[in-house]
């Protein structure tokens, strides 16, 4: 005997509709079924239409509630634009390790081999002006910082000290277009400016 289903949603209702064929493609009275078999064959069938339908509800829903964040990326480079550390260290770039998503640390060390660290974290949308918009102008150009930085949808600053008193501050944002990648520049007390790149 084979069993055969016709197509429903996953109610009772749906499940009930089960067609008992025999071999030679009769049907025969559903009383010849026994009661307690009947029941068990509707309830396995339901339970597997309602477990196949459930996984991708679930992967749909847990989707839906992540939303995009931007990565930033493990390392983040310090390429020297203006001031005393190029003509110290002519061609070096610092390489920055960072962590986190919407927030974490940033680690770097120094030619001079001082180790530097601070921690990140998001600039709000709204907030207006920076501290630091006279370099991005410097870095990339006037009138960068109001056209592309200010207002962009994800931006993040850190405060950055050094374990021989050095102190930088460092800015970076990411366009929301797809694969563009992280920008950002960042100054020292000593009045090195820097491009940051991915």
């Amino acid at each position: 005997m084979t069993f055969s289903t016709v197509r429903g949603g996953p109610t009772q209702k749906g499940l009930e509709s089960v067609i008992v064929s025999a071999n030679h493609g009769s049907a025969p009275n559903p009383s010849n079924v026994p009661e307690i078999q009947r029941q068990t064959l509707q309830k396995e069938i339901f339970m597997k239409v309602k477990f196949s339908l459930g996984i991708p509800i679930c992967l749909f829903a847990l989707t839906a509630c992540i939303p995009p964040v931007p990565n930033l990326t493990p390392k983040l480079y310090l390429h020297p634009v203006k001031g005393p550390s190029g003509s110290q260290y002519p061609g070096t770039t610092i390489t920055a390790v960072s962590t986190g998503i919407t927030s974490g640390s940033i680690s770097f060390q120094l030619p001079s081999g001082e180790s530097c660290k601070g921690q990140w974290e998001p600039i709000p949308q709204n907030q207006s002006g920076s501290g630091l918009a006279d370099s991005w102008d410097l870095v990339y150009g006037q009138g960068y910082f109001t056209k592309h930085v200010l207002g962009a949808k994800w931006r993040g600053k850190s405060k950055i000290a050094g374990n021989q008193r050095s102190e930088f501050l460092l800015e970076f944002y990411r366009d929301t277009s797809k694969d563009a990648p992280l920008l950002g520049v960042a100054t020292d007390a000593v009045g090195n400016i820097y491009k940051v790149t991915q």
